[in-house]
């Protein structure tokens, strides 16, 4: 039981890392990455592109979703 603990808790961690690396880096959060790869995983474009076309294609400002 201890080791599915463990890996939870490394899972968390890393899902951490790679939340605040996408939003430093790339200013996007880990919701609009999720649904930017599912529409265009096929195309291979940058991160300021994927997040100025949902920004464009959806009409909203994603910086102010609460989430």
């Amino acid at each position: 039981m201890s080791n599915k603990v463990q890996r939870f808790i490394e899972a968390e961690r890393e899902l951490s890392q790679l939340k605040h690396w996408l939003k430093t880096t790339h200013k996007i959060s880990i919701e609009e990455f999720v649904v930017l790869f599912k529409v265009y995983e096929a195309e291979k474009i940058s991160c300021k592109e994927l997040r100025d076309t949902l920004h464009f294609e959806m009409l909203w400002d994603t910086s102010k979703i609460d989430v």
